[in-house]
């Protein structure tokens, strides 16, 4: 990154992420630069090999977009946009990370986007409706992201699945899903890419949900309605298959 060594680039960034914590919400966007100059882009790259830089990125933009002006500068409309930077790590997450330690940066993205919908109004727009390439990817990259990590889920010796850190993420992001479900008014063509894992992923966490006493009412109508989605009948049949916004509700 710039040439600059991996342990100057996270002592810079734990700083400005200690502004940030102790920042008032309206001086925020004087950390605007960070986004429009690139540097938070750089290191959410899925080839940065320095875990701790992309977790702390992270902890800077979930600090951070409570500031419209942030909000704003998240996505640019070119290649360097920081929402398709974190969708695309979403994605293919980071070569030679043990899962425990991706684990801990999913949560913390999917606290990214807790953290954005409670914020602000109308925010599903800019991420769904923007003439940006992000705008196509968020719905892929939370299917694909879910769906790796319920099998590292099912891979876990934990004998209550419930405590475990991976249960965790499916919980939230099958939320995040729903939310977006919801709100999404191309939903249906956004996941089109990723149909199949979709299908494998509802249905399994479908499955998951009955065998645990602690999921709620809501939980389980939001798996409910995710299943039974607008789709084709062929689609949907387990015969077929083989191989103005409000707050996001987080319960």
């Amino acid at each position: 990154m710039y040439g600059q060594s991996t342990e100057m680039v996270q002592t810079t960034l734990l700083v400005l992420l200690c502004l940030a914590k102790n920042s008032e919400k309206t001086l925020l966007d004087r950390l605007q630069p960070l986004l429009t100059d690139g540097t938070i882009q750089n290191c959410l790259s899925p080839d940065n090999n320095c875990p701790s830089i992309v977790s702390t990125a992270i902890d800077i933009l979930n600090y951070t977009i409570c500031n419209k002006s942030i909000v704003l500068s998240l996505c640019n409309q070119s290649d360097s946009c920081t929402l398709l930077r974190l969708y695309h790590l979403c994605e293919c997450g980071l070569d030679r990370l043990p899962d425990s330690e991706w684990t801990q940066i999913q949560l913390k993205i999917l606290q990214f986007f807790t953290t954005l919908f409670s914020c602000h109004h109308n925010t599903v727009s800019l991420l769904v409706e923007s003439d940006c390439d992000c705008s196509v990817e968020v719905v892929k990259a939370l299917v694909l992201m879910l769906y790796k990590e319920y099998n590292v889920l099912c891979q876990s010796t934990i004998d209550n699945q419930i405590d475990s850190p991976s249960f965790q993420v499916i919980r939230q992001g099958i939320l995040l899903l729903h939310y977006l479900c919801v709100y999404d008014r191309l939903f249906i063509s956004h996941r089109v890419d990723v149909e199949h894992s979709y299908v494998k992923l509802i249905s399994a966490v479908s499955a998951l949900y009955k065998d645990l006493p602690d999921i709620t009412e809501h939980e389980a109508t939001v798996i409910q309605e995710l299943w039974d989605f607008d789709q084709p009948d062929e689609v949907w049949s387990p015969e077929g298959e083989e191989d103005d916004d409000v707050p996001m509700e987080t319960e």
